[in-house]
């Protein structure tokens, strides 16, 4: 569904807005603590219910992958008492990235942003974190870029198994932070490789290039801005659900935007400027056009002139009765031109 036709809807309307279909939800849930990992997965949300936060100790992770299903969303909802206006944002795919706090949990929406195959990829992530477990949901499970933090967890690599559910949602939009840097540098790639054709050879299809890739940085640059305001937020929250050692993590992530949003920017500039100079070498090629066409009309003007005047029909004209008059006249006609090169060669002109 398009976002125009939930105008109207009442608030906590759950719409999916986006255009993915869907055969099937998968509910994947990770159960770990610092000696032993379970993983369960499922289509069925009541399979999945038994082994939610049966032991406190443990920390649970459950991505789910489907919010197409407005239903399932309901049903999850319900079951971890998320909020409504919570779930409408989930299930609406061009929600600004931002954070919320609530009472029971802390719900942040990012997009994760990858390069594949020389393609820009795009999907919406939600996470809500609550006691004990972190809960994320995706549109497809075809892209996902958890799959380092997914092998931590299942071979106890780093601390992410010695930590709590906070340090889940840490590590999560730590990751997704860290895939920005991924498509910072094919931006920035791809700027190179243009600017050094536009300086090689200038073609009609590069005009085309550098405008796209304007507005991939345009969009790019969209939504990074607001997860720099999230980020900026989770530092200074005092949510109980975020520990305070895990605010300096956080403090981690808000560097990286800060270096991820300048060299948008400075990718931003570096395409203005690769366009400034495709237009002003392409001015200056038409400018040596003309000028080389000037140049030849500078040259046959005095001849058109003498030939012009020769060409006139009168029978009183001397010089067509000379017996060398037509070569005195290619004679005088090739000296003006001759004349001309050399008064042009000693102004610099050619």
């Amino acid at each position: 569904m398009s976002p125009s036709k939930r105008i109207g809807l009442p608030p906590g309307t759950i719409v999916y807005t986006g255009n993915k279909p869907v055969d099937k939800v998968c509910f994947t849930l990770m159960e770990y603590d610092e000696c032993s990992f379970e993983l369960i997965k499922s289509e069925n949300f009541d399979v999945i219910k038994p082994y939610i936060c049966r032991d406190e100790k443990k920390v649970y992770w459950l991505n789910i992958d489907g919010i197409q299903r407005t239903d399932i969303l309901e049903e999850v909802g319900k079951y971890f008492q998320i909020h409504p206006l919570t779930l409408e944002d989930i299930a609406n795919v061009n929600q600004r990235p931002k954070m919320e706090e609530y009472e029971n949990y802390v719900y942040a929406v990012m997009k994760m942003i990858d390069v594949k195959e020389n393609k820009i990829l795009v999907e919406q992530l939600s996470l809500v974190l609550l006691k004990g477990i972190t809960v994320t949901f995706q549109e497809d499970e075809e892209f996902d870029v958890f799959e380092s933090i997914r092998s931590r967890i299942e071979q106890g690599k780093g601390r992410i198994r010695r930590m709590r559910e906070d340090y889940l949602f840490y590590a999560l939009m730590d990751t997704v932070v860290d895939t920005y840097f991924h498509v910072a540098e094919y931006i920035s790639d791809k700027l190179e490789e243009l600017e050094e054709e536009i300086f090689n050879e200038q073609t009609s299809g590069q005009i085309h290039d550098i405008y796209e890739t304007k507005r991939e940085i345009l969009y790019i640059k969209k939504q990074l801005w607001p997860v720099r305001d999230m980020i900026s937020s989770m530092v200074r929250t005092d949510h109980p659900l975020i520990g305070k050692n895990i605010r300096m993590y956080i403090r981690d992530i808000q560097d990286h935007m800060y270096r991820i949003i300048e060299t948008i920017e400075n990718e931003r500039e570096l395409t203005s400027s690769i366009l400034e100079v495709y237009l002003s070498q392409n001015s200056h090629r038409m400018n040596e056009i003309m000028k080389v066409l000037t140049l030849v009309s500078s040259l046959f003007i005095p001849v058109t002139f003498v030939v012009g005047v020769y060409g006139m029909n009168f029978d009183y004209m001397p010089e067509l009765r000379m017996k060398y008059g037509y070569f005195t006249v290619w004679a005088i006609m090739l000296g003006m031109i001759g004349l001309q090169i050399y008064l042009f060669r000693k102004k610099k002109w050619i």
